[in-house]
C-alpha cells in the first residue's frame, strides 16, 4: 500500500474534523449529559429522602391511629364497666325500694284489713242488735197480742 499526499490530507482533514466536532458538538452534548445526570442524581437522592420522610410520617400516623384506637377501646371499656356498675347499683336500689314499698304496702294492707275487720264487726254487732230487736220486738208484739 502506498501513502501519498491524498491519504495524508484525508487523515489530517479527518483529525481536524474530529477536533472541530469535539468542540462544537461532543463537548456541549457531554456537558448537557453531565448536567442531566447530576439533575437526575439530585432528584433521585431528594426523592429517596422524601420517600424516607413520608415513610416515617406514615409510620408515625399509623402509630398515632393505633394509639388512639387503643385509647378509644380503653375508654369504651371503662365506660361500659362504669355503666354496668351503675346499672347494678340502680337495680339494687330499685330492689330495695320495691322491698321497702312492699313492706309499707303490707303494713298498710294489714292496717286496712284490721280497720275493715273492726268496721265489719261493729256493723255486724249493730246488725245483730237490729235483728235481735226486730225479732224480740216481733215476739213481744205477738206475746202482747196472744
Amino acid at each position: 500500500m502506498e501513502f501519498n499526499a491524498t491519504f495524508l490530507i484525508a487523515a489530517i482533514s479527518f483529525i481536524v474534523f474530529v477536533i472541530i466536532m469535539n468542540f462544537i458538538f461532543y463537548k456541549p452534548i457531554e456537558e448537557i449529559v453531565k448536567k442531566r445526570e447530576n439533575f437526575i442524581d439530585e432528584n433521585l437522592d431528594e426523592s429517596k429522602k422524601n420517600n424516607c420522610i413520608s415513610q416515617q410520617l406514615t409510620d408515625e400516623y399509623n402509630q398515632k391511629i393505633n394509639d388512639a384506637n387503643l385509647q378509644g377501646k380503653s375508654v369504651i371499656d371503662k365506660e361500659t364497666t362504669a355503666a354496668k356498675e351503675k346499672k347494678a347499683e340502680l337495680i339494687k336500689e330499685a330492689q330495695k325500694k320495691v322491698a321497702q314499698d312492699t313492706i309499707l304496702y303490707q303494713e298498710d294492707l294489714k292496717t286496712t284489713y284490721s280497720e275493715a275487720k273492726e268496721s265489719l264487726q261493729d256493723e255486724a254487732k249493730i246488725l245483730a242488735d237490729k235483728i235481735s230487736k226486730k225479732l224480740f220486738g216481733k215476739f213481744s208484739k205477738e206475746g202482747e197480742e196472744g
